[in-house]
């Protein structure tokens, strides 16, 4: 149940203590784990990645035995374990495995540098693409200002000043004829005949 002892579990060969007859008819091995004290919380973390150390010394020639190099091995097992959900505990001490979701120390300021390079990026792309928005809703803008009220910014100089006074002449016309027809009054023929000449000029 001590994690601690992987050291023993990747020394222990059960090859040694098997007769010579019997070493070629090995084709397994099994760790087990006293579980009095272990919960389906708890047990996951004890047996790994100390079982890795078994799985290793059962796979790998009698003649690998270095626990200076079986211990990092051991370990990426380990960040591979937790990277696949598996809760797996520590090996020899506080431990430290790459996650996507953590920067490493090592390399923190080259990922906040490449990202500010990507957010000055982004800014730049998002400027351009306001200044060209803006750029086209000016020129729809003014074009619209334009045909409304005039190169000049007049009301006026949408209608030529012939037309101008052609609407004058006609509404002058239009009550000349009211007028001589005695249709209407007096006072009545000159608000027709003001409200006729700004028809025509609005027209």
């Amino acid at each position: 149940n001590d994690i601690k002892r992987w050291t023993e579990f990747y020394q222990c060969d059960p090859a040694n203590t098997a007769p010579l007859n019997t070493e070629r008819q090995i084709i397994g091995g099994e760790a087990c784990m006293w579980s009095e004290y272990q919960s389906d919380y708890t047990v996951l973390t004890r047996i790994w990645p100390a079982t890795s150390a078994v799985a290793e010394r059962l796979w790998s020639s009698k003649e690998v035995t270095d626990l200076k190099y079986a211990g990092p091995r051991i370990e990426e097992q380990r960040c591979r374990l937790l990277n696949r959900g598996i809760p797996a505990g520590v090996l020899l001490g506080p431990g430290y495995c790459e996650s996507s979701s953590l920067i490493p120390i090592w390399n923190m300021n080259e990922v906040i540098l490449d990202e500010h390079k990507n957010i000055r990026n982004d800014l730049r792309r998002v400027e351009f693409n306001n200044n060209n928005n803006n750029n086209n809703n000016n020129n729809n803008n003014n074009e619209y200002l334009n045909n409304y009220y005039g190169i000049n910014g007049n009301i006026g100089s949408l209608w030529s000043i012939s037309e101008m006074l052609i609407g004058i002449s006609i509404g002058i016309c239009i009550t000349l004829l009211c007028r001589n027809c005695n249709l209407l009054t007096l006072r009545k023929l000159n608000c027709i005949s003001l409200l006729t000449c700004v028809t025509c000029i609005l027209i």
